[in-house]
């Protein structure tokens, strides 16, 4: 009866032992994969902004513009449209952008430009519009 006791308590303690065990190599392994996950973005950024450095430097001097490399939320900082809408444009090719390793990127100079061509002209920019069409056809 007394071995039958102490198997049952030493069975017991095992469990709560395992149990312990199983819970804390959890919350290490949750720690482990939180810190590589930091570590992974952290160098994919390196190596993002190293691709860009790369590509500025191959630039010809009269091409070099001091232009920004914007991510999604720069991009939605700029253009004022949200997440959802920046995603949406890419998927459809409507918005310059670039894919680097799954990431998007964006210059700040070419959004400013999709942003201004976009511009819709004033009725008189359209009345000069067609002034001019006419002139050239009277010229024909």
């Amino acid at each position: 009866m007394f071995s039958c006791l102490a198997t049952v308590i030493l069975q017991k303690l095992i469990w709560v032992k395992m149990e312990t065990y199983k819970e804390y190599i959890s919350n290490a392994v949750d720690q482990l994969t939180k810190g590589l996950g930091e570590m992974f973005e952290i160098y994919l950024n390196k190596a993002i902004e190293k691709i860009m450095t790369e590509t500025r430097s191959r630039l010809n001097p009269q091409e070099k513009i001091d232009d920004e490399y914007l991510d999604v939320f720069g991009a939605v900082e700029l253009t004022k449209y949200s997440k959802h809408t920046i995603y949406k444009y890419v998927s459809e090719n409507r918005i310059p952008h670039f894919k680097i390793n799954r990431k998007l990127v964006f210059l700040k100079k070419e959004l400013t430009e999709w942003i201004n061509d976009s511009r819709k002209k004033t009725v008189l920019e359209l009345n000069e519009d067609v002034k001019n069409y006419q002139r050239k056809r009277k010229g024909v």
